[in-house]
C-alpha cells in the first residue's frame, strides 16, 4: 500500500516536518494494530487450549461411561452365552410342584378332611404321585439351583463389583416382593381370601398363617424390608426363605471376591456350609451346596463324570426323597445338577419348549400361587362344597388355581420382573 505524505510541497521545511509526523503516526498505528492482533491471537489461543482441555476431559468421562456400559453389556452377553437352558426348565417344574404341594396341604394337614376327602386327593397325597406333591422336597431343588446360578455367572472380582452385586441382589429380591404385595392387595380388595372359612370346615391351622387381618398400603411398603431383613412375611408365606437366600448370596459373592483360586473358594464354601449346618440354617446350606456345584461346573477340565456315575447322579434325588432328610435331599439334587449335562435324554427333556416356558415364569408362579390358592382356590371350595362331588370340586379348584396363577405369572413377568431387570441393569452400569 502506498501513502501520499506530501501536502505543502517538497521545498518547504514545515511541509517536511508535517510529513514526517504524519508518517510516524501512521507507522505507529499500523504497528499497534499488528500488536493488538497478535495479542488477540495469543489470548484466544489460550482460551481455545483451555476449551480443548475441557472437551478432552468430557470425552474421557464419556468414554469411561461408555466402557462401563459396554462392560455391563458384555457381562450380560456372557451370562446369555453361559446360560444353561435345562436349568430354566428345572426351576419351572420345581415351582410347579411346590404349588401342587401347597394345594394338597389343604387336605393332608387337615384334622377333619371329610368334606374334601376323595380319590383325587388321596391319589395326589398317597402312593407314587406323592413324590410330586412334596413341597419341601422340591423347595430344596429350587434353593440348590439358586446357589448354583449365584456363583455361575460373572462372580465379582473387585471391591466395586462386589458391592454392585450385593446391591443388585437386594433389588432383585425387593422389587418382586413389593410387586407381589401389590398383587395381594388387589386380590384382597376384589376376590378376598377364604382360608379362615375353609379352616372352620376342615380344621386346618396350617392354612391360617396369613390373611387374618386386612392388609394396607403401609404394610405393602414395609414388606420388602421385613421379608429380606427381618424374615417376617405378611403377604406371601413362601417368602419365608428369602432372607436366608439373600444371606447365602452375599456370602457367595464375598467368597468369590476374596478367594482368588478355586481351591480357596472351595475351602471357604465348605467352612461356611459346615457353620450353616451347625446353626441349622437349611436354606443357606442348600444354596452354598448349589454354589459348590457351580464352582465345579465352571471347571470343565476337573468335572468329567463317567457315564455310570452320571446315571447314578440322575437317580440320586429319588433315593434322597425316601431319606426324609433335607441335607440328604440337597446332596441328591447337587449330584443331579452335576449329572444332567452328561445324560443327553434327561437334558433334552428339561430343554423342551413347554418346560422352558414354565421356567420363564417360575418366579411369578412361586410368588403368586399361595395368594391365588387362598383366594380363587379356597373360594371355589367354600362356595361349591355343597353342590359338587369332592373329587370334582378339588380337581376344579386345582385347575382354576393353575390357570389363574399362570396368567398372573405372565403379567408379573412383563411388569415386575421387567422393571427389576431394568433397575439391575442400570446399577451394573453405574
Amino acid at each position: 500500500m502506498k501513502y501520499n505524505y506530501v501536502i505543502f510541497g517538497k521545498n518547504s521545511t514545515i511541509a517536511f516536518c508535517i510529513n514526517f509526523v504524519i508518517l510516524d503516526t501512521m507507522i505507529i498505528f499500523q504497528l499497534s494494530k499488528r500488536v493488538v492482533k497478535e495479542m488477540q491471537d495469543l489470548f484466544c489461543g489460550k482460551a481455545a487450549v483451555g476449551e480443548n482441555n475441557k472437551n478432552i476431559d468430557k470425552k474421557k468421562i464419556e468414554n469411561k461411561r461408555l466402557n462401563e456400559k459396554s462392560k455391563a453389556k458384555l457381562s450380560t452377553e456372557n451370562e446369555k452365552l453361559l446360560r444353561e437352558e435345562y436349568i430354566d426348565g428345572m426351576k419351572g417344574l420345581a415351582c410347579l410342584f411346590v404349588l401342587l404341594g401347597h394345594f394338597t396341604g389343604i387336605y393332608k394337614y387337615a384334622e377333619n378332611f371329610s368334606t374334601i376327602d376323595s380319590w383325587f386327593m388321596r391319589m395326589l397325597t398317597n402312593g407314587p404321585l406323592s413324590f410330586f406333591s412334596a413341597e419341601s422336597y422340591w423347595m430344596q431343588l429350587f434353593l440348590v439351583i439358586s446357589g448354583y446360578l449365584t456363583i455361575r455367572y460373572n462372580p465379582p472380582k473387585t471391591c466395586k463389583a462386589f458391592f454392585k452385586k450385593c446391591v443388585k441382589r437386594v433389588f432383585r429380591l425387593a422389587i418382586p416382593v413389593a410387586g407381589t404385595a401389590v398383587f395381594v392387595l388387589a386380590l384382597q380388595n376384589t376376590i378376598g381370601f377364604y382360608n379362615f372359612k375353609i379352616q372352620n370346615i376342615v380344621q386346618n391351622t396350617w392354612i391360617t398363617r396369613l390373611y387374618g387381618t386386612t392388609l394396607t398400603v403401609t404394610d405393602a411398603i414395609k414388606e420388602p424390608f421385613e421379608v429380606l431383613f427381618m424374615g417376617i412375611c405378611k403377604f406371601n408365606s413362601p417368602f419365608w426363605c428369602l432372607r436366608d437366600m439373600l444371606i447365602a448370596a452375599l456370602l457367595i459373592y464375598l467368597v468369590t471376591w476374596i478367594c482368588k483360586t478355586i481351591k480357596m473358594r472351595g475351602c471357604a464354601l465348605g467352612i461356611l456350609m459346615l457353620a450353616a449346618i451347625l446353626m441349622h440354617r437349611e436354606v443357606i446350606v442348600a444354596c452354598l451346596l448349589g454354589s459348590a456345584v457351580g464352582l465345579l461346573r465352571s471347571q470343565t477340565v476337573i468335572l468329567k463324570i463317567p457315564s455310570v456315575i452320571a446315571v447314578c447322579g440322575i437317580f440320586a434325588p429319588i433315593a434322597a426323597f425316601f431319606s426324609h432328610n433335607l441335607f440328604v435331599m440337597d446332596i441328591g439334587f447337587a449330584f443331579y445338577l452335576m449329572s444332567v449335562p452328561f445324560v443327553s435324554c434327561v437334558k433334552q427333556f428339561w430343554e423342551k419348549t413347554v418346560v422352558k416356558k414354565i421356567g420363564s415364569i417360575s418366579f411369578g408362579i412361586y410368588a403368586l400361587h399361595w395368594p391365588v390358592t387362598n383366594s380363587f382356590g379356597m373360594g371355589l371350595i367354600y362356595g361349591l362344597s355343597d353342590a359338587l362331588n369332592p373329587a370334582v370340586l378339588m380337581a376344579l379348584s386345582l385347575a382354576v388355581i393353575l390357570i389363574v396363577t399362570f396368567l398372573l405369572a405372565v403379567l408379573f413377568k412383563v411388569t415386575i420382573e421387567r422393571l427389576t431387570s431394568i433397575v439391575c441393569r442400570n446399577i451394573a452400569e453405574i
